[in-house]
């Protein structure tokens, strides 16, 4: 039987205690993992967390105790480093995975490829090229595994829409368009610390500059966006409220363009967390895809009207009726990677063969690059903006 794998998590909020703790939990009771760390930067966030991870465990039935650094009555912004060295210290198979601000991937994931640790990182990558190249750099030195958590590739429609297009069903792109929003809480509430770091289009949009790339292949060639402020100002937040973007895109030596309506001040009462649909014209055909719409709808005395999302990360019942599973893409993202970094651990694979199967450091580059030249662009009052050669985007 193989050797559990230790996890140390980086990070205590939303997407912590929504998916990735589920898919921790449930995969200790499989005996997969062992050891869970937590490291955070507020010891008192630790509270809410311990109350999430009891209530998984009970109904997953796996033990739902983990480290915690710092203590829960301290603050300290490098606990990360304290919870790596630990880990690393035991010597036993273990591995990082980055769920902390965006503008603090790079410090991370960093101290985990040091010590010579897989590591997963929660998109972004980072927050511009040259921090995301010096961690591939870091990666290929330390001869290291580093990856995203892009689980959008994942997303039953978004297979199907890969293989359409790679069976040449859809002949040759000529423009796709992402339409991506969410409630008005995320930055107001939830990121509110941090979301004049980031944008809605680093913390939507960059998915699916990550899945065009995945679905084509094709490398950025020139990107021009526009912004719009108001509500988010109006509560103290200094950050865009929605941004639009067109990326041109070139591949074996043809060009399309794509175009991304991102926001996150969506009123509270949407039936759904997220609003997003991506749709792909091309010269024999074209492929369209609510991925807010799955055909799923509950309402409820508790929760009014909801459309849900079964394929993410849901709560279903065993086969036995004696507990709960949590199943979808969003677990099977967090699943992959944790036999990939244990099999990388001892030896069964080398990370250089899962380079053109997973979302990697050296293929997160193109997002990466791609919400950095969002930003140049937004800076430079809409100015088309290129790349150069390592994809630092520069005003054209």
């Amino acid at each position: 039987m193989r050797e559990p794998l230790d996890v140390v998590v980086v990070g205590t909020g939303m997407y912590v205690a929504g998916t990735i703790l589920p898919a921790l939990l449930q995969a200790r009771r499989a005996g997969r993992v062992g050891r869970i760390a937590l490291a955070t930067r507020d010891g008192r966030s630790f509270a809410r967390v311990a109350a999430r991870a009891a209530e998984v465990g009970r109904l997953v039935g796996a033990d739902a105790a983990f480290e915690r650094f710092p203590a829960e009555d301290r603050e300290d912004g490098r606990a990360f480093e304290a919870a790596i060295a630990a880990a690393a210290a035991r010597r036993a198979p273990t591995a990082v995975v980055v769920a902390a601000p965006d503008h603090l991937h790079h410090d991370v994931a960093a101290a985990a490829l040091d010590a010579d640790l897989p590591v997963l990182v929660t998109k972004p990558l980072a927050s511009n090229v040259a921090e995301a190249r010096a961690l591939l750099e870091r990666c290929h030195r330390r001869r290291g595994y580093g990856a995203v958590e892009f689980h959008k590739r994942f997303d039953p429609a978004n297979r199907e829409l890969r293989a359409t297009l790679a069976r040449g069903e859809l002949g040759d792109v000529l423009h796709v368009h992402v339409d991506f929003s969410q409630r008005r809480t995320i930055p107001a509430t939830v990121f509110r610390r941090w979301a004049e770091r980031t944008s809605p289009f680093q913390y939507l949009g960059v998915h699916y500059a990550d899945l065009i790339h995945h679905l084509t292949g094709a490398r950025p060639v020139r990107v021009a966006a526009t912004g719009q402020h108001g509500w988010l100002r109006a509560q103290g937040i200094d950050a865009y409220d929605a941004i639009q973007a067109t990326v041109e895109w070139e591949h074996a030596g043809r060009r399309f363009a794509s175009t991304f309506s991102t926001a996150w001040v969506d009123p509270e009462g949407t039936t759904a967390m997220s609003y997003q649909a991506i749709r792909v014209l091309g010269t024999a055909g074209r492929f369209a895809s609510d991925q807010r719409q799955r055909g799923v709808e509950k309402v409820t005395q508790a929760a009014g009207a909801e459309e849900v999302n079964p394929h993410f990360c849901r709560r279903f019942l065993a086969e036995d009726g004696t507990r709960e599973i949590f199943a979808g893409y969003g677990i099977e993202s967090i699943d992959t990677f944790l036999a990939d970094a244990a099999d990388v651990l001892a030896g069964r694979v080398a990370p250089s063969a899962l380079e053109d199967r997973r979302p990697t450091f050296r293929q997160a580059l193109v997002s990466t690059a791609v919400v950095e030249a969002v930003h140049t662009s937004l800076a430079a009052g809409g100015a088309w903006t290129a790349f150069r050669e390592d994809l630092t985007p520069v005003v054209a």
